[in-house]
Parts: structure tokens; sequence; C-alpha cells
């Protein structure tokens, strides 16, 4: 297993996580897969690489094709548990998604 340190001094956000990891060599195919896993529709991802104040970065846009429902906590935690996703990868994402809620 491979880890990650982000540091977040000026804040940071998921698309930003994203494209980090997209730099880092993970593959957009594979992230497509398993985004496909969660049996959702309607949207696009989007990659470009960016300069930005002379730093270059991969820019990572999820792209909704229409105005989307809002889903409450209680629906994320529903698409992950019937989603095709490895067990231990659905226990971190309601890990996450219970630390937001709070």
């Amino acid at each position: 297993m491979k880890i990650a340190y982000f540091d977040c001094f000026s804040g940071i956000s998921g698309d930003m996580i994203i494209g980090a990891l997209l730099d880092a060599e993970l593959k957009i195919e594979i992230l497509e897969k398993e985004l496909k896993k969660l049996g959702l529709s309607g949207y696009q991802l989007e990659v470009n690489k960016v300069v930005k104040k002379g730093i270059s970065a991969t820019q990572f846009k999820v792209k909704i094709k229409e105005k989307g429902v809002e889903r409450r906590f209680k629906d994320i935690l529903n698409i992950v548990e019937k989603s095709g996703l490895a067990e231990e990868i659905k226990d971190e994402i309601k890990k996450i998604f219970f630390r937001l809620a709070q």
C-alpha cells in the first residue's frame, strides 16, 4: 500500500485531491472503472493539464449533464452500500462521509 500526505496549509478540495492523484500516476481509466461501480449516470469526467501562477497541475472536473438530484446523507450511504465496490473501500467511504456529516 502506498500512502500520500497532503500539506493543506490553505485548504484542499476533492477535485484538487483527484488532480494530485492523477499527477501521481493514478490512471483515469481505473478511476472511471471504480466510479461505474457506484451505478450513477449523467456525469462526465474532464481532465486537463493546466498552468496556474507558474505551477503546472492536472485539473479534474466532474461535469453534470443535467441539474442533479439533491442527495442526503442516508442516500449517499445507500448508494455506497449497493455499489459493486470492495467492502474495505465501502467502509472507508462511509467513514469519510460520517466525518463530513458531523
